[in-house]
């Protein structure tokens, strides 16, 4: 590929450029077009995206997309990072705050539902979502390619009087062993728990899986995807009133296709009042203190194990940020602020060293929106292709940890 360098030292260049710098030398010449497209060098490009948190964060208002642009912190080194090397070596660190105050519209290459944007997840680059004329849609908003397939179809339960649907919820993830994308679909009925069903990208057939004894009652429509599994706030099927019986955690395994329920921290203070979130690519717990009026932010470092979660931030209501009904964190900067979205309608960023907030106002947004992270990626939606796996059967386990 050049006179001058290996093959293995270009491809470790390019692999670490912007996704659109890395589109633009496609015309360049064969052998880069090639590269560019080897499902090896889409892998190696994530794998460096993924290291360095080139997330990009988009909101939406039901109606259309937007891109937030803002001042990431910046803090590199050029030359040598030994004291002892007789080498030039410069170090810059300049902790800059985000800077939040307009978004630019992201025009869909696609139309959107008649009930608007709804997110289903984002993984690797893709994002999910409800489409038009009841298809979901996978799009790569970096390199701007979509595949659409047919939605699931509602299959209501056999006993009598179960039929009247209570709320949905999705989830989107890839198994990396098999290198496959799956969404997962649950309805969740009044009195029954969730009817399962089950997408592999690349075929455009659902697949009916077993019932689910667990409902939900709040949060967002699409779940947490962490540790190769999504997440949500879920009850028993026995609770059916918002406040009967302690709330617990459910996941979804993308590879075995299975739901546990997930240890949660012990000594919560208010377990009937989380909410979950993603933090540093671990699972984030929230735990709202009614008594202190305060909000807990415990993360698990282990996936798995209960006794890993620590509670890393406090943050009080009163002192800090306005009232809300609930927070999850959307993106945590190398500086150490946070940016928190409060209620589907504010965007809050919070210094916990200081114990700092202030409120982001973006002036092109309705009053309500939510948002989303992704990372800038290569992946295909439309090259994603099966890999043949067996069909296995959904294993239900509501004991032990995940």
């Amino acid at each position: 590929m050049s006179r001058h360098y290996s093959e293995e030292i270009i491809v470790n260049i390019f692999s670490r450029l912007p996704v659109k710098s890395i589109k633009r030398f496609n015309c360049v010449c064969k052998p880069w077009l090639k590269l560019f497209s080897d499902p090896k060098f889409v892998k190696l490009c994530l794998k460096h995206a993924l290291k360095n948190s080139n997330f990009k964060i988009l909101a939406s208002d039901l109606k259309r997309f937007y891109s937030v642009v803002f001042g990431s912190p910046l803090n590199f080194s050029i030359g040598s990072s030994s004291s002892s090397s007789s080498s030039a070596s410069l170090s810059l660190s300049m902790p800059m705050s985000p800077i939040f105050d307009s978004a630019t519209k992201v025009n869909l290459p696609f139309g959107t539902g008649k009930y608007g944007i709804n997110l289903l997840g984002t993984c690797n680059g893709l994002l999910s979502f409800l489409g038009t004329q009841d298809t979901v849609c996978f799009w790569n908003p970096t390199t701007n390619e979509y595949k659409r397939v047919p939605s699931a179809s509602i299959e209501r339960p056999e006993a009598e009087g179960l039929g009247m649907i209570r709320s949905l919820r999705y989830g989107f993830g890839h198994d990396s062993e098999n290198d496959v994308y799956k969404v997962a679909s649950l309805v969740d009925f009044c009195d029954y728990g969730c009817t399962v069903k089950v997408l592999t990208l690349g075929t455009e057939e659902w697949r009916l899986k077993s019932h689910v004894p667990y409902g939900f009652q709040h949060g967002h429509l699409y779940g947490v995807l962490v540790n190769e599994a999504v997440h949500w706030v879920a009850n028993p099927l026995s609770a059916t009133l918002p406040y009967d019986g302690v709330r617990i955690v459910l996941s979804f395994d993308v590879k075995s296709e299975m739901f546990k329920e997930v240890p949660q921290p012990q000594n919560l203070n208010e377990p009937n009042h989380i909410t979950l979130g993603e933090f540093g690519r671990k699972l984030c717990l929230i735990d709202h203190d009614c008594h202190t009026v305060s909000v807990n932010f415990w993360v698990m470092n282990e996936y798995g194990r209960s006794e890993s979660w620590t509670k890393q931030i406090i943050i009080s209501l009163q002192t800090v940020i306005p009232s809300f009904k609930y927070v999850i964190p959307v993106q945590r900067f190398r500086n150490g602020e946070i940016i928190l979205e409060i209620d589907n309608g504010t965007l809050i960023l919070y210094n916990p060293k200081e114990e700092h907030s202030r409120v982001l106002h973006i002036r092109q947004f309705n009053k309500h929106f939510e948002v989303t992270t992704y990372i800038e990626s290569l992946v295909s939606p439309k090259q994603i292709t099966l890999v043949k796996q067996e069909q296995a059967g959904m294993v239900i386990e509501t004991k032990g940890e995940a």
